[in-house]
């Protein structure tokens, strides 16, 4: 009898140990069931949680953490991010405000590192920067890592660098030079000037009443162009450039797509290029032209004013006695282009 006794409460123990033991694997692997996992080495302090959400759907409705910076003067904003979006907006307070949204990835197995990622926010005279650092030896997107977004708010006087490696990035209200870049993301530009330069290694650029000097460059994507003014340069190595209300000068190059553009003016030049597509340009008529064409087959709205060699496949002359340069070329594809009497 009091072996039976012994064996039973051994088997009760060895019961419970087992159950503890499970707990403890499930507490390991999901984290977020025992506590909220918390951000560390960020070098931000949460003074105040309110503000615009710029996805909802993918980041929490109040910020992780928000800071703000006084400034006296012009200076320099520059957010270097890993993986998430950036959103920039202009204000017209003397300050930068950056606010952080952290969503941690799913991590199966073993407990969640702290540590994962490193955050260093400086500020030096007025000048702002954030750099998010991923743990050595880890590649951008693992599980068990952070997306980290963010909203940043700056005068239009300062000078705007923004980067991530794996996001879209948004701004509105630039005023000064900008540097914005995404290894893979959409570009939106909106209601902005300066001197600017946009790159994106897997995305489509778009860029909305601007004015300045601007370059843009998408390895395999779009790029569209609406209400610019200034002198532009543009290329996509995959993807199809359209320009509506361009006013200035502009070149776009693209290796497997078409290109359309619609100048109201145009001031120093026009150059487009394609491998593989059509390149179609809407100029102003009664404006004087120097025209070169290159295409499968050439065309042109109205061949009254135009004076020099016509070929299907080429064209070299002028509009109205001559002026400003336009050139269209394509391998494979057509040249047109369509005078409109509309414009001045």
């Amino acid at each position: 009898m009091t072996n039976n006794r012994t064996a039973a409460t051994s088997n009760i123990i060895f019961a419970r140990k087992v159950v503890w033991t499970f707990l403890f694997l499930i507490l390991t692997a999901f984290p977020s069931l025992s506590e909220t996992p918390p951000v560390t080495n960020l070098y931000l302090s949460c003074s105040g949680c309110e503000s615009d959400n710029p996805s909802a759907s993918n980041v929490p409705q109040d910020p992780t953490r928000l800071e703000v910076f006084r400034l006296s003067g012009p200076g320099t904003v520059q957010i270097s991010n890993v993986m998430g979006d950036i959103t920039f907006r202009d204000t017209d307070s003397d300050e930068v405000r950056i606010e952080m949204y952290v969503k941690r990835s799913f991590s199966f197995w073993g407990e969640s590192r702290r540590d994962e990622h490193r955050m260093i926010v400086v500020q030096n005279r007025n000048d702002v920067t954030v750099n998010v650092e991923p743990p050595r030896g880890t590649r951008v997107g693992a599980a068990g890592g952070h997306e980290i977004s963010f909203i940043v708010y700056a005068p239009p006087y300062m000078e705007v660098n923004l980067k991530t490696g794996y996001g879209n990035i948004r701004a509105a209200g630039l005023g000064s030079t900008h540097d914005i870049r995404t290894g893979g993301g959409n570009i939106l530009i909106e209601r902005s000037r300066g001197n600017g330069r946009v790159l994106t290694s897997a995305g489509n650029i778009t860029i909305e009443r601007y004015t300045g000097t601007l370059m843009c460059l998408s390895a395999g994507g779009n790029i569209n162009l609406q209400n610019v003014k200034g002198s532009v340069k543009v290329k996509t190595r995959g993807g199809h450039v359209n320009a509506s209300e361009m006013d200035g000068s502009l070149l776009a190059e693209s290796n497997g797509g078409s290109i359309n553009v619609h100048m109201i003016s145009v001031d120093e030049g026009l150059y487009l290029q394609t491998l593989a597509g059509d390149v179609i340009a809407s100029l102003p008529a009664g404006v004087g032209l120097d025209v070169v064409m290159r295409g499968t087959q050439t065309k042109m709205s109205e061949w009254s004013s135009f004076r020099g060699v016509r070929k299907n496949n080429e064209v070299d002359g002028e509009i109205n006695g001559g002026g400003t340069t336009i050139n269209l070329f394509t391998k494979i594809g057509n040249a047109e282009i369509v005078l409109t009497p509309g414009n001045p």
